[in-house]
């Protein structure tokens, strides 16, 4: 299907993914205890001083690592059915878990009768919309955090995943267009589209996010070439430091950025290496912390950093028993 691109093309040698893909959770996390407790990201360190928030960088972290490794798959499956598959045991088994979590924890706090709760409309609408992502999300369970500083929502976290849900459609097209065998037509998509972009659009995170798959795609594609050096590690640093403090629009940080990453991602430390056997807690960590949060502000952890704590534990747990007793087991069933 790929001409020259084998199964083999897939990165053989060690990669720090897991550790990264851990800490953008935890940068979610900490960006979100922020807006919960305060209803707005005003305070947000780092939004404070770029204009970019720490959830921004994490979910940067997550699409850029994604664009590398669907690429990656799409091509060493063999077929789209086998690509399909594997997406959809990697995605759905633990967010359908996720809502079903949801939906409990808002029965116990639901300010609400009980039948008025189970068979609302909302309710009908967070399970089918969230589980499926292909209606549109739904954030709203009824009479649930109607009084918290960010009110209603329970999920605010689950925003990423259609988008996410559309990035790997468009690999799959445009494998089977055969543009992964043509990666100069990929180069200069992804380099028209940060270019183009802030000229033409006002800022949107759907865009900035493509915008780090794209160019994860393409780093992925051209890793026979890129050389990962500190030299060129401290440069990217430099670049990003500039983009800053001269208010450069944010697409200007894409490559940069990206580049750091993968820098980290294939740096050879063994100590750092060991992380991976450990299993991968990210995505777990991703969807079950937004709702934990909320039902902590609930309870009255209301300071910013007593909550990033506190919910980071318990999303840790959550996340440990999802990625040992759903994910893990449900990837056991992807093709070869």
């Amino acid at each position: 299907m790929q001409g020259t691109l084998s199964r083999t093309d897939l990165p053989v040698y060690p990669n720090n993914f897991n550790l990264l893909r851990f800490i953008a959770a935890g940068l979610v996390i900490l960006s979100h205890s922020f807006p919960l407790t305060r209803g707005n990201n005003d305070t947000e360190p780092l939004f404070s001083l770029t204009g970019v928030t720490f959830g921004n960088l994490g979910v940067y972290i997550f699409f850029a690592i994604s664009g590398y490794l669907i690429t990656g798959s799409f091509i060493a499956s063999g077929s789209i059915w086998k690509y399909a598959l594997k997406r959809a045991l990697r995605i759905y088994p633990a967010l359908i878990a996720a809502v079903v979590f949801c939906i409990v924890l808002g029965l116990l706090v639901s300010d609400v009768p009980v039948s008025t709760y189970i068979f609302s409309k909302d309710t009908l609408a967070f399970w089918v919309k969230n589980s499926t992502l292909l209606l549109g999300l739904h954030y709203h369970l009824p009479g649930v955090f109607v009084d918290n500083p960010l009110p209603h929502v329970v999920n605010g976290s689950l925003w990423t995943l259609p988008e996410e849900l559309r990035m790997y459609i468009g690999v799959g097209v445009a494998g089977l267009l055969g543009l992964f065998r043509r990666p100069l037509i990929m180069y200069l998509l992804t380099a028209a589209a940060i270019t183009i972009y802030p000229f033409l659009f006002p800022r949107n995170e759907s865009i900035d996010i493509l915008l780090y798959f794209m160019t994860g795609s393409a780093f992925y594609l051209s890793r026979h070439v890129i050389q990962y050096r500190m030299v060129f590690f401290f440069l990217a640093i430099v670049m990003i430091i500039c983009s800053i403090y001269f208010q450069l629009p944010v697409p200007v940080l894409t490559i940069p950025l990206t580049y750091c990453i993968f820098y980290l991602a294939f740096s050879k430390n063994n100590t750092v290496l060991k992380f991976n056997n450990y299993g991968d807690y990210s995505y777990g960590l991703y969807i079950y912390a937004f709702p934990i949060q909320q039902f902590l502000v609930l309870q009255g952890f209301n300071a910013p950093y007593q909550l990033f704590f506190l919910s980071f534990l318990l999303t840790l747990l959550a996340a440990f028993c999802s990625w040992h007793l759903i994910e893990k087991k449900a990837l056991k069933f992807k093709p070869a």
